[in-house]
């Protein structure tokens, strides 16, 4: 049997309907999600997580999700759009260039690279040149492909020193290093905080026999890269990525007493002697970009590091990996 709507039920209807068409016409436009690469959570990100935790992508419209792939596959995610952006050197764009694939990096994160030397305590001070002192020596670092090990084989080019003849390499995880080193079969080691804190604290190795963040000076460490599709399709998205990204720079410069806490719950069962170990190491050595910019001059050591080993067979240009143009609008919008 058929019931006539009250007038009341008619106009609730109305009103609801009213409400409806009012949150399709005028409220907030729906977060973008994006994927956020990255090889390895370290302390060297935290402007990205600085960002993420205060709000910056949100305020530009960006449901950000940061997921750690291992070994290439945080390059190939965003290769095959899989992921919108990912963490990392530049070198990856330019072996990406050489295979066919266009990346770029659209901001700078780590302007310095946070890699040094240590050597085993019973052969500390180092008195004599570099070269001299590591010929002979066995030295561990991370796995082939991975920034430390580049890094490595471009320090020994310049100190004219062969791998597998001048020095024999380890190559290895971190706590394979360490194990390396601890145990005697290398006697040097290459890795970052708060690895290296740990162990001059273990006693195993001194303080650091070289800084590559001071001895280099600006490079192209970790970026943030985007397929080059992303610029010329959603130019408006990937500008909003790096405001957010240049935001957390910019915020990380500014309260610097605010990064343990930051650090903390990032990295909620690390000690947190470590944290601030790594911390404090960052902040002397200006690791983190101030502006987002990547120069010139940075990708050159950059392509360098790559290049003088043979890794990169063919030389890459700055602007075939890196697009400066939004960091270039949004820098005197954040002064």
């Amino acid at each position: 049997m058929y019931t006539k709507p009250t007038r009341s039920y008619i106009t609730a209807m109305i009103a609801a309907g009213l409400a409806l068409a009012a949150s399709f016409q005028s409220g907030p436009a729906s977060a973008r999600k994006l994927l956020l690469a990255e090889p390895v959570h370290v302390v060297s990100f935290l402007p990205v997580y600085v960002a993420n935790q205060k709000g910056f992508f949100k305020d530009e419209g960006i449901e950000l999700t940061i997921q750690g792939m291992s070994a290439g596959a945080f390059v190939t995610a965003v290769i095959t759009k899989q992921a919108f952006a990912f963490l990392g050197s530049v070198d990856h764009n330019a072996f990406a260039k050489v295979k066919g694939a266009e990346l770029r990096a659209v901001s700078n994160l780590v302007a310095r690279s946070a890699i040094y030397i240590m050597a085993r305590t019973d052969l500390t001070p180092v008195k004599t040149d570099l070269a001299t002192f590591m010929r002979g020596k066995t030295i561990g670092v991370a796995t082939f492909g991975r920034t430390p090990n580049s890094v490595l084989r471009w320090l020994l080019s310049t100190l004219k020193l062969k791998p597998g003849k001048d020095v024999t390499l380890i190559e290895t995880s971190s706590a394979g290093i360490t194990a390396a080193v601890r145990s005697g079969r290398a006697q040097l080691g290459v890795s970052n905080e708060p690895i290296v804190s740990k162990g001059i604290k273990a006693g195993f190795w001194a303080g650091p026999i070289y800084n590559l963040a001071k001895e280099m000076g600006p490079v192209a460490d970790t970026a943030v890269s985007v397929h080059a599709d992303s610029i010329k399709n959603d130019p408006k998205l990937v500008k909003g990525l790096v405001r957010a990204v240049m935001r957390g720079l910019k915020y990380t410069q500014e309260h610097p007493d605010e990064l343990l806490g930051i650090a903390k719950k990032e990295y909620p069962t690390m000690a947190e002697a470590d944290l601030r170990a790594a911390l404090d190491r960052s902040v002397a050595d200006q690791v983190w970009s101030k502006s987002g910019f990547i120069p010139r001059a940075a990708w050159k050591t950059s392509h360098d590091v790559v290049r003088l080993p043979g890794l990169l067979k063919q030389d890459v240009s700055y602007d075939q990996v890196i697009d400066m143009r939004f960091v270039n609008e949004i820098q005197p919008t954040l002064k």
